[in-house]
């Protein structure tokens, strides 16, 4: 890089980014960790991290956000949001910014509008949208499972109707 006649290359040289006694597995290790450290160090992330402490594989959570860093740092922003509890729900708007007075959820209107709420115990979600992601699941692990064993299956699976081909 030293000798090379492209700028870029040699900025990188003479920033020393990429050192020359390191493996490529190294530096790859070296930068995950970088990325790890950069999003535990973020104050809105802090809720998630407490949460899942001693009751997952901690590394396993962290391979979507790190392995291919092809996120908009919006997305990234809003998945971690809903992750920490933190977006802008009713329930927020009027505990926490007090500018609303109604915290109901406005489908059933019995219960505080969280992402806990929403995502897993709405009694009027559980009848539609629950229950079609179960089913979408279901499907998969059972498309998969006959797939494994050699069973008559189809070539595409949405969740819908599924006919029978042998593959």
């Amino acid at each position: 890089m030293e000798g090379s006649k492209e700028e870029a290359l040699k900025q990188v040289a003479k920033e020393e980014l990429l050192k020359s006694e390191q493996t490529r597995a190294e530096y790859k290790k070296q930068q995950l960790q970088a990325r790890q450290d950069c999003w535990q160090g973020k104050a809105m992330h802090e809720q998630y991290l407490k949460d899942i402490r001693g009751k997952v594989d901690e590394e396993k959570t962290w391979k979507w956000l790190i392995t291919n860093g092809e996120l908009k740092k919006e997305t990234e922003g809003l998945i971690l949001a809903a992750q920490d509890q933190a977006l802008r729900t009713k329930a927020v708007c009027a505990k926490i910014d007090k500018t609303s007075t109604d915290s109901k959820y406005r489908l059933c209107k019995e219960k505080d509008e969280t992402v806990d709420h929403l995502v897993s115990c709405c009694s009027k979600i559980a009848q539609t949208d629950y229950k079609e992601r179960h089913n979408k699941v279901a499907t998969m692990l059972h498309w998969n499972i006959c797939k494994k064993y050699g069973f008559a299956t189809c070539n595409n699976v949405t969740g819908g109707s599924i006919k029978s081909k042998k593959s």
